[in-house]
């Protein structure tokens, strides 16, 4: 009859389950029957939904949205080059691997957390109770080294003199773009301070510069050199450039110019910000930008630098080590990390175990990487693990420099311990290029050559008006840190009391947003605007994302885009870091 087959029917499906539960629970391997359609499930929701964003309605929507703004070509090229890349990155994070072992219907790979609060825990409890003050020299002292450093070049090689800088597209000033007789729009001779990238002959006149007149000990060149151009990028024009600005470099007069440590910027990955961690699809960027830097590596440096895109060496004739940092690993737009952000390549334990050997040796630490830990674009909990190494090698590192936000600025990092002690800072170094109304700046560090404490800094900048008028460049001295903010040093100490009196010292807050801008014409716009002025304080006063909200507090200024991106990546998609048992670590943690 029809209800004993329903009944038999119903046994047969409540058998089936049972066996689905108990292999679950105990079976749970590879070839199980729960495991097996778990991943067919989601292996077919993955084909699903990459066959939903990748179709012709898609397509079409999303290229109607770009060209209400832009011409139709730039968005065709966005969905080819940038668009496809990043859906397809989007998608393998529904990873039925991973997922189906996370859900406990396979036993393969086992993933077990790493929290933050454990590792806190462990790194923080080796701190040294009596942590040294950080003592500078005076300045004018016969032993000082000469650091120069330099940010976001974003050098444009179809720049070209005479064309509008008020294109259609996203980035002009182009000899794609029409020529133009209006005065205020056309690119001049050394830049325009617009959505224009910065001219090769700027770019020469600057290293001339370095090279005869600044002559520094060391170089400390911060990343992002391709132009803003990205939905047209290849790796044949992103690595030109790069060795364009080496080659620059090396053959200067050897006596002129001292080391040279660069560093990847998010700029550097292709399209702008990915790196594939797991494969070998972005190993070329490595192997290009190695090749044109290795006659400043050492052996190991430089073999270490194709592995992981960081480097760890002694400067010369010194107890001062620089590590520059594959800023990549941590860059929340780098759609590669969403399916697993948990420390790629292990680059915390090789920071950390570099840290430790450089304790031991009674070395001092210079950290160089592009992006920033402000909370904008860093991911928060690898921004949070690197505070606490700060935390705990305090003793040690002297200096943090990093570039990406296109801003003369600093960053205050606390102690997880005391949370109203500073622990350090780190200073953004103004761009060289001019994307969005910038003049071209570069910065000299002054660094007691016994302590290896910096005790003062200078910007020097390129006025494009004027440069354009004349015809001629000339980099002009913008202001020395110590005696702009009336401070003796440069020091931890001066940092942390400038953060306190932004925003309250009116007079301090206009020098500040004055040097912010780049000294542009519309920077007294920045300083009249309240909510603005507080939101550019509370990056400057913040390790990481979590600080940040903290202390915008409800300031709609920018806030809320940080707040949707920190909810989306650090609370739904990535919500804690975890390691697969079996994971091959490149680097073990040294004890």
């Amino acid at each position: 009859t029809q209800s004993t087959w329903g009944y038999r029917y119903c046994m047969k499906a409540l058998i089936v389950l049972c066996i689905l539960l108990i292999e679950v629970w105990v079976v749970k391997n590879e070839t199980s029957l729960a495991c097996l359609a778990c991943r067919r499930v989601v292996n077919s929701t993955q084909h699903a939904i990459k066959s939903i964003l990748t179709s012709k309605v898609v397509e079409y929507t999303l290229k109607s949205v770009c060209k209400q703004s832009y011409p139709e070509e730039m968005c065709n090229l966005v969905w080819k080059n940038n668009a496809l890349v990043e859906i397809n990155n989007v998608v393998t994070m529904i990873d039925p691997t991973i997922l189906c072992s996370n859900v406990k219907m396979c036993s393969t790979p086992e993933i077990i957390p790493d929290r933050r609060g454990d590792y806190l825990k462990r790194v923080l409890k080796r701190t040294p109770p009596n942590v040294k003050k950080h003592q500078s020299n005076k300045i004018g002292s016969i032993s000082t080294l000469k650091i120069l450093a330099f940010a976001d070049p974003h050098v444009e090689y179809d720049y070209e003199e005479g064309r509008t800088a008020k294109c259609a597209e996203a980035s002009c000033c182009r000899k794609q773009n029409p020529k133009t007789d209006k005065k205020e729009d056309r690119a001049g001779p050394f830049g325009y301070t617009g959505k224009c990238d910065l001219p090769p002959r700027t770019l020469e006149h600057f290293i001339q510069t370095v090279i005869n007149d600044i002559q520094p000990d060391m170089v400390l060149w911060l990343g992002d050199n391709p132009s803003h151009v990205v939905w047209n990028q290849t790796s044949s024009n992103h690595l030109h450039g790069i060795e364009h600005i080496s080659q620059l470099f090396q053959h200067s007069p050897y006596n002129k110019i001292g080391s040279v440590y660069p560093v990847l910027g998010n700029h550097e990955g292709l399209p702008c910000d990915i790196f594939d961690f797991e494969g070998k699809t972005h190993q070329w960027v490595l192997d290009g930008t190695g090749k044109a830097w290795k006659p400043w590596f050492t052996k190991e440096s430089y073999e270490e630098y194709l592995r992981i895109g960081s480097y760890s060496q002694l400067h010369p004739d010194s107890k001062l080590r620089i590590i520059g940092l594959n800023d990549l690993v941590y860059d929340s737009a780098n759609t590669h990390l969403w399916k697993n952000a948990t420390d790629p390549w292990g680059l915390l334990v090789w920071l950390e175990n570099k840290l430790s050997e450089s304790e031991k040796a009674e070395e001092s630490v210079l950290i160089l990487t592009h992006m920033p830990m402000d909370g904008r674009m860093s991911m928060t909990e690898w921004a949070v693990r690197y505070n606490a190494l700060l935390e705990r090698y305090q003793n040690i590192i002297k200096g943090q420099f990093f570039g990406h936000n296109h801003e003369d600025s600093f960053e205050l990092f606390h102690s997880f311990i005391n949370k109203t002690k500073t622990i350090g800072y780190g200073t953004l170094v103004p761009p060289l290029g001019t994307f969005t109304n910038h003049n071209p700046a570069f910065r000299v560090y002054y660094m007691d050559k016994e302590t290896y404490e910096i005790f003062d800094h200078e910007t020097y900048r390129l006025y494009l008006k004027e440069a354009n008028l004349k015809n001629k460049a000339e980099w002009k001295l913008a202001y020395r840190f110590s005696s702009h903010y009336n401070y003796t040093v440069a020091s931890l100490e001066a940092y942390t009391d400038l953060g306190e009196k932004l925003w309250k010292d009116k007079e301090k807050t206009r020098r500040f947003i004055q040097m912010f801008e780049s000294e542009h014409e519309g920077w007294i716009n920045t300083a009249n605007n309240e909510a603005k002025v507080k939101y550019i304080r509370c990056r400057a006063v913040a390790g990481h994302y979590e600080e940040l909200d903290q202390c915008v507090n409800g300031t709609n200024y920018s806030s809320t885009f940080d707040r949707l991106r920190y909810q989306l990546l650090g609370e739904y998609l990535i919500p804690d870091w975890s390691i697969q048992k079996q994971q091959y670590h490149i680097y073990p943690l040294q004890k």
